[in-house]
């Protein structure tokens, strides 16, 4: 992808020669050598940017003021209570539909805590590699649904083509080229798929929406259309069950404060 989000683009046609030949993308799906891709943007109801309550047995972490504002914004972005579920139901009513679903999240603690609430194994850096490889011969093989959570080590060297759901949690930037990886991870031709869906969760009132922004528009500049939509219109009545005890506000406060505890422990140490 002749993309680059710094001052170097102007580089490429030197580093890796000019462009000789394109098709775009449209023409590709025409001729069958992708599948055809819906991309759908959710947008999820804005969270308060302020620090929940500690749980009563804890008081606030001593480092909790030096930590990195922009960065605990984040967190609030992507463990929102809407994402959570919405992120749940599309999960749910796709595997229930035999499809194959991945998950990309890019930030480590945030992939601990949805692994647990959606339920399916996570591949980030710090996977050992025959595990990673087990997981991944899993999902290929299995019979139906199923689903994968990867951090942003799913984005290249990847092979698995009976992919045909993406849903992207989160993101660390407006990286235009990781955003139309991610699309093509889902696009890749295999038996009987000729339709994917690509789902990015975006929380309203966050970096996310500038992020989203920037991502959708290149998308649209390669002929991807999207369809924006709002978190509410997903609804599942057993999902949003579970949700309410598995994925309730109480368990949400208390992974934002073991989260503002590693990280005030970390900052103490280092």
């Amino acid at each position: 992808t002749l993309v680059r989000e710094d001052d170097k683009v102007g580089d490429l046609q030197y580093l890796v020669g000019p462009v000789i030949y394109e098709l775009d993308t449209p023409l590709l799906q025409d001729l069958g050598h992708v599948a055809r891709v819906n991309c759908v943007e959710v947008e999820c109801t804005e969270v308060p940017a302020s620090l929940p309550p500690p749980p009563p047995q804890q008081s606030q972490p001593p480092a909790t003021s030096h930590l990195q504002q922009r960065e605990f914004q984040r967190m609030l972005a992507i463990m929102n209570p809407d994402k959570v579920r919405v992120c749940a139901v599309i999960v749910a009513c796709h595997i229930a539909q035999g499809d194959k679903c991945i998950i990309y999240c890019d930030n480590l603690a945030a992939l601990e805590q949805y692994k647990d609430m959606v339920r399916c194994p996570a591949v980030q850096g710090s996977t050992p590699h025959r595990e990673r490889e087990t997981i991944i011969r899993n999902f290929r093989e299995a019979r139906g649904g199923a689903c994968i959570l990867f951090s942003s080590v799913g984005d290249q060297s990847i092979d698995i083509p009976q992919a045909n759901v993406a849903v992207q949690l989160s993101v660390l930037d407006g990286s235009r080229m990781q955003e139309l990886q991610r699309v093509g991870r889902v696009q890749r031709i295999s038996t009987g798929k000729r339709v994917a869906w690509f789902y990015s969760l975006v929380t309203l009132g966050s970096d996310e929406v500038a992020f989203a922004t920037r991502r959708r528009s290149y998308l649209h500049s390669h002929g991807y259309r999207t369809e924006t939509v709002p978190g509410s219109a997903f609804a599942h009545k057993e999902v949003d069950a579970l949700f309410e005890s598995f994925g309730s506000a109480e368990s949400l406060q208390q992974a934002f404060w073991k989260y503002l505890y590693d990280k005030s422990e970390a900052m103490q140490t280092s």
